[in-house]
């Protein structure tokens, strides 16, 4: 199978402390992989590096078979505070968010781009809310729909980081569920953050460990 991201000889540094270095990662097209390790360890900078939105200190990276990160065909959730808008946008809204960068200047969604949108929607369970307002919507059904927005389009490598944070039980199973769907169907690779190894376990094929370098995390595949 093809390569969607391919990093060796990684290094990361703030000013002169190094974060993380001598990293050699692999992900093919189709993979989950799961990612532990301490606080400030650097996991959310590293999927930052991927998405290229901070550079490598030293080392090659290879995204989607290009140099130059081909941003519009990755999906990003972003560790954080459920995100604050100044008006309270419906879910079909902030889904259709998350194609505007593959749509090009002046462009808005068509039939395609909804038809998209909804599947992303269907795929973790949230269709028939897409047209409630957002803040209507619980944190977990929050997170669920961000999730959408992060897969919408057919993105063809998912960057998620700690989609399961904040949220209840029954919301990390749903969560849970989605991402075992999204897995199967969609032919994406990702690279999963969170310190729940059992979250990990259910969801990704393997697990690493980053603690300024990368390891195996030595715990059996999901699914």
């Amino acid at each position: 199978m093809s390569l969607a991201v391919s990093m060796r000889g990684g290094a990361f540094r703030y000013g002169r402390h190094i974060l993380w270095e001598g990293i050699d990662f692999r992900l093919t097209r189709g993979e989950f992989v799961g990612l532990m390790g301490p606080n400030g360890s650097g996991k959310s900078t590293l999927l930052k590096v991927v998405l290229g939105l901070l550079p490598l200190a030293q080392g090659e990276l290879i995204v989607l078979g290009s140099e130059k990160v081909p941003r519009t065909r990755i999906g990003y959730l972003p560790q954080g505070q459920p995100e604050r808008f100044s008006f309270s946008p419906l879910v079909k809204d902030v889904v259709l968010m998350g194609m505007y960068g593959s749509l090009g200047l002046l462009r808005f969604p068509g039939k395609e781009e909804k038809r998209k949108a909804w599947a992303a929607l269907d795929q973790v369970d949230m269709l028939a809310y897409k047209d409630e307002p957002l803040s209507h919507l619980s944190g977990g059904q929050q997170q669920r729909v961000f999730i959408a927005r992060a897969i919408a389009g057919g993105k063809e490598l998912l960057l998620l980081d700690e989609p399961t944070n904040r949220v209840d039980p029954t919301s990390r199973s749903l969560i849970i569920q989605a991402l075992l769907r999204i897995r199967e169907k969609s032919g994406a690779g990702a690279i999963i953050v969170s310190h729940d190894p059992n979250f990990l376990q259910a969801t990704t094929h393997r697990v690493l460990c980053l603690n300024g370098s990368l390891a195996d995390g030595s715990l059996p595949p999901g699914g």
